[in-house]
């Protein structure tokens, strides 16, 4: 089963470096192993979401001025 994901995953970053199909961006690809059913489900975009909603939250990696990082938070004790 982990060949089977890895050759879809696989077709997908081949789609993307070459331009070509249509990739499953914006959709869950579900796979049942039990009766070899594959399924596909378009999702959208939470504007909700604190990292690319609509006023995100998290602009920057930890340590780089982020709001959820206090550099005190996480000193070493000795």
């Amino acid at each position: 089963m982990p060949g089977q994901i890895g050759l879809v995953q696989a077709t997908e970053v081949i789609k993307l470096i070459l331009g070509i199909g249509t990739p499953m961006i914006g959709k869950f690809f579900l796979y049942d192993a039990l009766t070899l059913m594959m399924k596909t489900i378009e999702t959208g975009k939470n504007p909700d979401c604190p990292l690319c909603g609509v006023t995100p939250l998290i602009r920057a990696l930890i340590g780089e001025g982020s709001v959820y990082y206090e550099e005190d938070e996480c000193e070493i004790q000795t």
